[in-house]
């Protein structure tokens, strides 16, 4: 039997002082990060209470880059990944500061689920770094807004900034997501 994992990177935005435009960037403080750990620990903890996981639970950890990332393995479990990522939008939801990216053993599955309402350039080989829940949203990030291979900064700056359309179409979004709503 083959071990399906679920994985998922959390972003957490800071407001730069120094700036007089209030530019957001990533939040790169381990200590900070390391207090938002503790946070959407208790967050996960409210929301799940009792609940026990068919496999594993989600683990999250403070990464050696910025960001907290969080794995499991759910095997055949495939409702154990959906709560994941129901668990994960919520948070998302209730702190506009995190930005969040989930993928499987198989790839990007949220885009699988919207492949009839995502945009055509988009494929297996172009999808990385592309595919982002921000504010309880569905965000894709465009090739105009750095290379066909996006690397995470830019694609993250894409995400964060008003000026660069990311919000995935209202079909895609509900494709998506409709698992969530089952």
């Amino acid at each position: 039997m083959a071990l399906d994992y679920f994985f998922c990177d959390i972003y957490v935005t800071a407001t730069d002082a120094a700036s007089t435009n209030s530019r957001l960037e990533i939040e790169t403080d381990k200590d900070k990060l390391h207090k938002w750990y503790a946070k959407l620990f208790a967050f996960m903890d409210r929301k799940l209470g009792d609940f026990v996981w068919n496999r594993e639970p989600l683990q999250l950890f403070v990464d050696v880059l910025p960001r907290i990332s969080g794995r499991m393995i759910h095997g055949d479990a495939v409702d154990d990944e959906w709560l994941a990522v129901w668990l994960l939008r919520e948070a998302t939801r209730e702190y506009d500061e995190l930005i969040v990216s989930v993928r499987d053993s198989d790839g990007e599955f949220l885009l699988a689920e919207a492949a009839m309402h995502i945009p055509h350039w988009i494929t297996p080989e172009n999808s990385e770094h592309r595919v982002y829940i921000y504010r309880n949203q569905l965000h894709i990030v465009p090739l105009s807004a750095g290379s066909e291979n996006i690397g995470i900064n830019d694609a993250l700056a894409a995400v964060m900034d008003s000026g660069v359309f990311t919000l995935a179409s209202a079909p895609a979004a509900a494709a998506a997501f409709s698992r969530l709503d089952k």
